[in-house]
């Protein structure tokens, strides 16, 4: 009980310290998003199919990893306000990561074992998500 107040203060300071590493990541990553695909856009056009896919599953993936990023900053959030993390939360975090490697995958030359595994990994997490989801009611 002495220690209380620090605790909430030393708390405050670490939560507010990652939130505001979070939003410059974010915002970096936001930035390099947009100058690669301008670059990429000017060095290589995408007339080929082979570039056209590869530049889109880089693209997709750096969308998902900046979503993921703001995912992380509700989730610091939320364990401020209620010093608790939200299990739906967490799910998601974990669809988004796990899509964002999905994406990348070059399934042309994956091992089709690997492909089931992930298969299976995104379901498993896609129907924890919906049963949480059912069972809080929202």
């Amino acid at each position: 009980e002495r220690f209380e107040p620090v605790l909430r203060r030393f708390d405050f300071v670490t939560v507010t310290a990652l939130e505001v590493f979070l939003m410059l990541v974010i915002s970096i990553g936001t930035v390099t998003l947009f100058l690669l695909l301008w670059h990429a856009l000017r060095t290589s056009p995408l007339d080929v199919l082979e570039n056209l896919q590869v530049g889109l599953r880089r693209a997709f993936s750096g969308v998902l990893m900046v979503m993921l990023g703001l995912e992380l900053l509700v989730t610091l959030r939320t364990y401020f306000k209620t010093h608790h993390v939200k299990l739906e939360v967490i799910l998601i975090v974990a669809i988004i990561a796990a899509g964002s490697h999905i994406v990348e995958i070059d399934v042309a030359h994956a091992a089709s074992m690997q492909l089931l595994a992930y298969g299976v990994l995104m379901l498993a997490l896609t129907a924890s998500y919906a049963l949480v989801k059912r069972t809080h009611g929202s």
